[in-house]
């Protein structure tokens, strides 16, 4: 991959650190579109569409819920996680959720890398609900995320989240920060 060419994210190597290999300082088409942070967003966003929601199984189940989490940074720059309500759909999919206690071994961006790409085997089918919201705190603490990204990462998270869990979400209808 060459910087400011287009790229294709399933072909973005590892990071050699524990950050983000999809912390890269251009979009898939080339363009600066803000800081690494932002871009790793924006990715985690496409990889959603692409890769986690066409993996499900069609499936029959009743409804089932899923709680959202979120993060706030307060006056002094600490980073926080608060509850974003919940969410509910008819399980439609066949549910990839791993048990209570999940055996994912990643932690942070690395984790989040893992999950949006869907691999069973990674942290999509390993990492508990609390690992992956835990690692969006480290994501965020990592890119100093504000704003936007701080929202569109429990967006994509949530949508992701909840594919996995076997429902499809809608990122306009998910709840606000605080609301229950």
């Amino acid at each position: 991959m060459n910087a400011g060419e287009p790229y294709n994210l399933l072909d973005v190597p590892d990071s050699p650190d524990a950050g983000s290999r999809f912390a890269l300082g251009k979009s898939r088409g080339g363009h600066n579109i803000g800081t690494p942070g932002e871009v790793a967003v924006q990715n985690y966003g496409a990889l959603v569409a692409g890769v986690l929601e066409p993996g499900g199984t069609p499936y029959a189940i009743p409804a089932v819920t899923l709680s959202l989490r979120g993060w706030v940074v307060d006056a002094a720059g600490v980073y926080h996680e608060v509850p974003r309500g919940s969410i509910s759909g008819d399980q439609v999919l066949t549910s990839r959720r791993p048990g209570k206690l999940g055996k994912c071994k990643l932690v942070g961006p690395k984790l989040l890398d893992s999950f949006f790409l869907g691999d069973p085997e990674g942290a999509f089918g390993t990492a508990t609900d609390a690992e992956v919201w835990k690692a969006g705190l480290a994501f965020c603490e990592a890119h100093e995320s504000t704003g936007r990204a701080l929202r569109e990462l429990s967006d994509y998270i949530s949508v992701a989240l909840a594919l996995r869990l076997g429902f499809r979400a809608d990122v306009a209808s998910l709840p606000n920060l605080g609301e229950e």
